[in-house]
């Protein structure tokens, strides 16, 4: 995710340390302000690269940039790997708490600058102390240094804040080890063939793009709003809702460790401003606002033919939504199973008919 925002008569804000690529990491109320109403989110700074001619004289001229697009994420390079890798390899050890995670891109076009929004770490420099994870991590999943060295504190020219990493201009992936490591992991988690991943070349039983237009979802706005995905399977729904211009979107799976796939997949793809959440539902519902820090409904919330997997409809469902809710039954189940429910807790309910893609689901919009 790329948006657009010029904060350089900002970066006087309070600054985290500088390094060997970046002017710093930025923070004050009036960029606080002007990400959550992009992203929705709270306690985020900006991350400031500097120009390749900044770094060097005639830096241009070496090999390593040559071909480079300055004005693209992904020929743009940061220090030794691309600004889109580099985000990728960050936000993966910020899953595991050990680097500031990155929520989306920002280029200044006014003076030619890249920066990334991200959690803003507080702290002195150094102190860091998870080498040794973070030598695993990098085993796991194929991150490399210069020269084929494993990522670490010998080999890497990394500045620290506490327990978090906040520079990985020297990592890079160890060529296609992390994404094929990617699909076969997402193989090997049952039922792994129910959601596609064109962009992965997985093959699923339903296509995202062809259900939301048998969902009706060009019907809804999802323009600047909060979305709920239950049941959210690899989270192609979640990829859509951002698509379709959600401010953010959170992600609900019962199946153990499958929010870690769905983390990943969005973070290669470039959503990044997606959170997923493995969690038992109904049980575990109020875990959602706790951990994702939206305590209010969401605006839309998807229940995709989930329903049956979560006890069935219950009013905690219309609690949790603000706005629109669309829902999609199970397999052979008739509309009046939802409809009285449904009427109890939203002013105009509407049956759709009923999804033919894969099995005959009925299905509702539903409008508070």
């Amino acid at each position: 995710m790329i948006i657009n925002l010029d904060f350089r008569d900002k970066w006087c804000g309070r600054n985290q340390g500088r390094g060997t690529q970046c002017l710093g990491m930025f923070y004050c109320d009036e960029i606080d302000d002007a990400l959550h109403d992009v992203l929705g989110r709270r306690g985020l700074g900006l991350k400031v690269f500097k120009r390749v001619d900044e770094l060097a004289p005639n830096l241009r001229e070496h090999e390593h940039y040559q071909g480079m697009d300055e004005s693209s994420p992904e020929t743009f390079m940061r220090g030794y790997s691309s600004l889109l890798d580099a985000t990728r390899i960050q936000n993966l050890f910020a899953w595991y708490g050990l680097a500031p995670r990155v929520y989306a891109l920002v280029y200044f076009p006014k003076d030619g600058r890249w920066g990334q929004v991200v959690t803003f770490v507080h702290g002195k420099e150094g102190g860091f102390s998870s080498w040794k994870r973070v030598g695993e991590i990098c085993v796991e999943h194929g991150i490399i240094a210069r020269h084929g060295q494993n990522f670490n504190r010998a080999n890497a020219n990394t500045w620290a804040t506490g327990s978090q990493i906040t520079d990985f201009g020297l990592a890079n992936f160890d060529g296609d080890k992390y994404i094929n490591g990617l699909i076969n992991r997402i193989n090997n988690n049952r039922p792994a063939s129910y959601q596609a991943i064109p962009e992965l070349g997985i093959v699923g039983h339903r296509s995202a793009s062809k259900r939301a237009v048998s969902l009706h979802l060009d019907e809804i706005d999802f323009n600047g709003k909060t979305v709920l995905d239950l049941g959210c399977n690899w989270g192609m729904f979640c990829h859509e809702a951002l698509r379709r211009g959600a401010k953010r979107v959170v992600g609900v799976d019962g199946c153990l460790g499958r929010a870690k796939l769905a983390y990943e997949i969005a973070n290669w793809l470039g959503f990044w401003n997606a959170d997923f959440l493995d969690l038992e539902l109904p049980r575990e519902r109020r875990w959602i606002s706790r951990e994702s820090r939206i305590y209010e409904p969401f605006d839309i919330v998807l229940c995709l033919s989930t329903v049956g997997h979560i006890g069935g409809y219950g009013s905690w469902l219309g609690f949790i939504c603000g706005e629109v809710l669309v829902l999609e039954g199970h397999n052979t189940e008739q509309p009046e199973k939802y409809q009285g429910a449904l009427e109890q807790d939203f002013s105009r309910v509407e049956f759709r008919g009923f999804t033919e893609d894969w099995r005959v689901r009925p299905l509702f919009i539903c409008w508070k």
